[in-house]
């Protein structure tokens, strides 16, 4: 039985449109059962905080292969020590954007994750946010855009 079981969720995994609604229903169980702690706001502000500064910093560095590039001075090659100086002032953007994502975050998912059907939608939601990030920053690499 548990052989058939594997053998099943493994299947399951191998199609994307099923992986991603399966994490998500997963991890929406994991933060409905552990809402009296901490630990699910913990969750999601992490996972929204690595997605945005994904986000984020794209638009201050680009490039690879050895060329630093700033998407916002276009897409031209830069010195290393004005990538440095975009990196460094998109990481801190970043961290206060973050903090305060992560303050309104708090303040509004206490009142929520009491709520299965909330806390389903913010799984799956947050299974796609990571999907796509996943997407983005992998499987798209090195296609014209």
């Amino acid at each position: 039985m548990l052989k058939q079981m594997n053998k099943f969720l493994l299947s399951c995994f191998k199609k994307v449109y099923l992986a991603v609604p399966l994490v998500g229903l997963g991890s929406s169980v994991i933060l409905y059962f552990l809402r009296s702690t901490s630990y699910p706001t913990f969750f999601i502000i992490t996972l929204v905080a690595w997605i945005s500064s994904d986000f984020c910093i794209s638009i201050f560095v680009g490039g690879g292969g050895g060329i630093g590039q700033i998407p916002l001075l276009g897409s031209k090659s830069q010195y290393k020590g004005l990538v440095f100086l975009a990196f460094f002032i998109g990481i801190f953007l970043v961290s206060v954007f973050v903090n305060l994502l992560a303050t309104g975050l708090t303040q509004i998912l206490a009142n929520f994750l009491s709520n299965p059907l909330v806390c389903i939608f913010i799984g799956v939601f947050l299974s796609l946010l990571v999907f796509a990030d996943l997407q983005v920053k992998y499987y798209n690499r090195g296609k014209s855009r």
